[in-house]
């Protein structure tokens, strides 16, 4: 059956994984370098939206200004959780547990599809 043969070369519809290929990451002059210590989650049927931000708190008061939005692909969300997840899990090895800062002053996450961006 030749679809069985493409199905074979693909991977596509087999248990295969496969094989681990590392990206070769090139400097770039022009990079975008921000600072967030806020972020928003957003979501759809087709796509993540990150917004990352600065927040101020003066007093009661409590101000996010957005600074840049990414928009994933599900499968890139999926990823960027993935790696997210290993990372802390050995920056907390090394120096100890990360406190969720806005837990601690009483910021309320949204996050969602009815998330207002």
């Amino acid at each position: 059956m030749p679809q069985d043969h493409i199905r074979a070369k693909t991977g596509r519809g087999s248990s295969e994984k496969p094989k681990a290929r590392s990206v070769a990451w090139q400097a770039s002059q022009d990079v975008l370098t921000l600072y967030s210590n806020h972020f928003q989650i957003l979501t759809g049927p087709w796509d993540f939206t990150i917004r990352l931000g600065q927040i101020n708190v003066l007093g009661e008061a409590i101000s996010a200004k957005e600074m840049l939005r990414v928009l994933l692909s599900p499968a890139s969300a999926k990823g960027l959780v993935r790696i997210l997840t290993a990372q802390l899990k050995d920056y907390e090895s090394r120096y100890g547990e990360v406190v969720d800062i806005a837990e601690r002053i009483g910021i309320e996450e949204k996050s969602g599809e009815d998330a207002t961006p």
